[in-house]
């Protein structure tokens, strides 16, 4: 209760700089925690992207969209991510072991990830949400 009467009171005293500061640096804080993610479609075009997928493949939105994952995930060529109305059991598999994927950035450069694949319905048709984890170099 003290707690909140205190940080209302300094909240108060706060000039405008002072608070678009603290706004700035908490959408900072939460931009460098929300996981990359894509919105495929059930044949592995990228539908969406969120900006941390920019900022780890070098591309912007509008390069990826209506591209096949592959082109950042080559190992997905040829791998149905669909099995009937279902996620292929395999790549959901592989995905739950935390299975080592490897991207290529814009760059040509390759960036170490682990995927994990989610059907969802989305404007009243199934597609998948790909969260990707990148792996740390250390761990890598």
């Amino acid at each position: 209760m003290n707690l909140q009467i205190e940080s209302s009171a300094k909240t108060k005293n706060m000039d405008s700089s002072q608070s678009r500061r603290l706004v700035l640096k908490a959408e900072h804080l939460t931009e460098r925690h929300t996981p990359p993610v894509l919105l495929l479609d059930v044949n592995g075009f990228i539908q969406e992207c969120g900006k941390t997928v920019e900022k780890i493949f070098g591309y912007r939105q509008h390069e990826l969209v209506w591209q096949h994952i592959s082109c950042l995930f080559p190992q997905l060529v040829d791998m149905p991510l669909m099995q009937g109305n279902h996620l292929n059991p395999m790549l959901n598999y592989i995905c739950h072991c935390d299975h080592v994927f490897e991207a290529i950035n814009k760059q040509s450069d390759i960036v170490v990830c682990h995927l994990n694949f989610f059907l969802v319905e989305y404007k009243g048709m199934q597609n998948l949400r790909l969260i990707v984890r990148p792996v740390a170099e250390e761990n890598a």
